[in-house]
């Protein structure tokens, strides 16, 4: 527990540190990665597909 903690804290002070330094709009495409992974999780850790 303690690690995942760590790690998103992590994340999130990289993420602070990245929007400080750039434009948003050039870091906004990144956050749609994060739909894709959970598409991919969902799908082969939980079997779930996407409904039509």
């Amino acid at each position: 527990m303690a690690i995942i903690r760590l790690l998103v804290g992590d994340a999130v002070y990289t993420l602070t540190i990245a929007y400080s330094l750039s434009d948003v709009g050039a870091l906004e495409p990144l956050n749609f990665i994060h739909l894709v992974i959970a598409a991919f999780i969902g799908y082969f850790v939980f079997t779930e597909t996407p409904d039509a």
